[in-house]
């Protein structure tokens, strides 16, 4: 194993009707708060009135800022701020999937510096503070609820960027499964997808070749994840396997994947960030197209890896076999794995990768602009 530092300061409640201690939790940091959320759906599943009389018992007014869209955008985050610095907020209340509380990090940091949010995000400048982040969980996918990173768009130039900064760690964060009873099959497929990627970004291009406590940790990460859809896809309120999955996923992207192994690159989120920016589809969908793809491209660069892990998933070691029988398990959730099974009949493949490139400047990659080509080619 390489070196590493692990520090993460999130406190997490996790559990059936922990809801209900959002607003204990904030009160020791504000007296008001920024409640963000994306649509109207929580104020018709009960989850908006929870949150309400959580906050109501504890003295804390709020401000609300709604409409955060899948792949938030720059723009919107911009108005947010504006909210929250008009309004004298304390903190910010992120109640939603990865994208709203993507976008209550960026506010967090928009309204509490003097710079752009944007010229942190290209790092041109750098953040000395941000407000405290609380979380609600409604759907579980990103992690983003246990680290430090969001993930944005800048819709005037379509240059979808992921930032770190420890400022942005939520201080609590409630993960509670019972909110996500009623998260549907589509959105299971696509948060499904989502965490695998997640678990197996650094499994496959990790510097360091012998960890067996990181392989195998990634490998029950992603049999967790089947394990859970194999009973969704019978009884999608199974509380046991929505609680299972909620937990998958914070556990897949906080950071202890990466643990011990060294250097590693992210690209399947190099080259879906631009896929979800132009055509705005759901990022776990952009990245079951990709994920085939790539290991279909690096069958034979990474075949050990690739048969090692579809050893550990599905008891086959043969790698093409292991790859139909990962489709199929995409297949069998709904999940797409060509372009065209979302919709995208011709994808501008030159600005795909024009875009993927200029990603992969920001965050560092080792993929060559034929291997992106190729990979996109691949999905076709």
């Amino acid at each position: 194993m390489k070196s590493f530092t692990y520090k993460n300061p999130v406190k997490i409640i996790f559990g059936n009707g922990t809801i209900n201690q959002i607003g204990k939790e904030i009160k020791p940091y504000a007296k008001k708060v920024l409640l963000t959320y994306g649509k109207s759906s929580i104020k018709q599943n009960g989850i908006y009135e929870r949150i309400i009389n959580s906050l109501d018992e504890n003295d804390i007014e709020f401000v609300e800022y709604a409409n955060i869209q899948a792949n938030p955008i720059l723009s919107h985050a911009k108005k947010g701020v504006e909210i929250a610095i008009k309004n004298k907020v304390d903190a910010i209340l992120a109640v939603g999937g990865g994208s709203v509380i993507d976008e209550s990090k960026a506010i967090a940091l928009g309204c509490t510096n003097e710079d752009n949010i944007w010229d942190f995000v290209i790092n041109k400048a750098k953040p000395e503070k941000a407000l405290p982040i609380f979380t609600v969980v409604t759907i579980p996918a990103t992690a983003s609820e246990m680290n430090a990173t969001f993930v944005i768009t800048n819709d005037k130039t379509m240059d979808k960027f992921a930032y770190t900064n420890e400022l942005v760690y939520p201080v609590a964060s409630i993960l509670d499964p019972e909110l996500t009873l009623t998260v549907s099959k589509e959105q299971t497929a696509y948060t499904s997808v989502d965490i695998i990627a997640h678990s197996i970004e650094a499994y496959f291009t990790k510097e360091d070749d012998f960890a067996p406590f990181l392989d195998g940790y990634v490998e029950n990460l992603v049999k967790s994840v089947i394990a859970s859809d194999k009973i969704l896809l019978q009884d999608s309120k199974n509380y046991e396997a929505r609680a299972n999955l909620m937990w998958t996923a914070t556990m897949a992207w906080n950071g202890l994947t990466n643990c011990g192994a060294g250097c590693f690159y992210a690209n399947n989120h190099q080259m879906e960030h631009p896929i979800s920016a132009i055509y705005g589809i759901a990022h776990g969908a952009g990245l079951a197209i990709l994920l085939p793809a790539w290991m279909k491209y690096f069958k034979e660069e990474k075949k050990e890896r690739l048969s090692k892990f579809f050893k550990a998933i599905f008891d086959e070691d043969n790698v093409d076999i292991g790859i139909k029988k990962f489709e199929d398990f995409l297949n069998e959730i709904g999940a797409p794995i060509k372009f065209k099974d979302i919709g995208i009949d011709n994808p501008d493949i030159e600005e795909l990768t024009k875009l993927a490139i200029i990603g992969g400047y920001q965050r560092g990659s080792n993929l060559k602009e034929e291997d992106i080509k190729s990979i996109y080619k691949l999905g076709l």
